[in-house]
């Protein structure tokens, strides 16, 4: 994947990935309205003409950048995936991971709430077939499938990926604001620990529910 287009000149570099943070984080902090493509040159270091002329708008580059995004959680959930075996397991996983890169996961889901992002005037297209579903659905649909050990709809699989991410996102984000990490510092209930513990039950809630239902949609 080109993570960005050679108008910044950002490739898979540790220096040119932590320029395309910046452009992430402006993004997060203003919303997409309030965010200018000046600031964005002048917090990445990045020539103005060039985003202009390669972007030629600032939805352009938004919309790539927000595939950026993807792909950073994908490639996330993918290494999750080669040191796991099981749902639970990935699970668990990613939880973890997204606790510990708070800044990333942060800005990132404020990419993606940011308002007034305008659906026309740009030539970017995120209806492809290798998005379906949250990323990295491919690593948590294998896990799913070795832990049922059977012939199952590939829509119930889908439909525990979401339930599951859904709840990843939940607490990813939740966990890593100012306020409730006082909180679980106060009270076990709201743990890390105790947030692992309930996702590893529902998991199972999910993976039992699939075994017992005939219909799915």
């Amino acid at each position: 994947m080109n993570l960005i287009k050679t108008g910044l000149g950002i490739t898979k570099t540790i220096r040119n990935v932590a320029r395309l943070r910046e452009i992430v984080g402006v993004f997060a902090k203003h919303g997409f309205a309030a965010t200018s493509v000046r600031e964005i040159a002048g917090k990445a270091n990045v020539n103005l003409a060039s985003i202009n002329y390669h972007f030629k708008n600032k939805e352009n580059l938004y919309q790539e950048v927000f595939e950026y995004n993807y792909e950073f959680i994908k490639q996330a959930v993918h290494q999750c995936g080669k040191k796991t075996n099981t749902t639970e397991e990935l699970t668990v996983a990613v939880f973890q991971l997204f606790l510990s890169k708070e800044a990333a996961v942060m800005n990132t889901f404020k990419m993606f709430l940011s308002d007034n992002v305008p659906d026309e005037g740009n030539e970017y297209n995120f209806e492809k077939e290798d998005q379906i579903g949250p990323p990295g659905s491919s690593e948590f649909i294998e896990k799913i499938n070795n832990d049922l050990d059977g012939e199952y709809s590939e829509e119930s699989k889908l439909w525990a990926v979401k339930m599951i991410f859904s709840l990843l996102i939940h607490f990813g984000v939740v966990l890593n604001t100012a306020l409730m990490k006082r909180r679980c510092k106060a009270s076990k209930d709201i743990s890390p620990e105790k947030v692992e513990q309930h996702l590893r039950h529902t998991v199972r809630s999910y993976l039992m529910y699939i075994k017992e239902t005939s219909e799915f949609y």
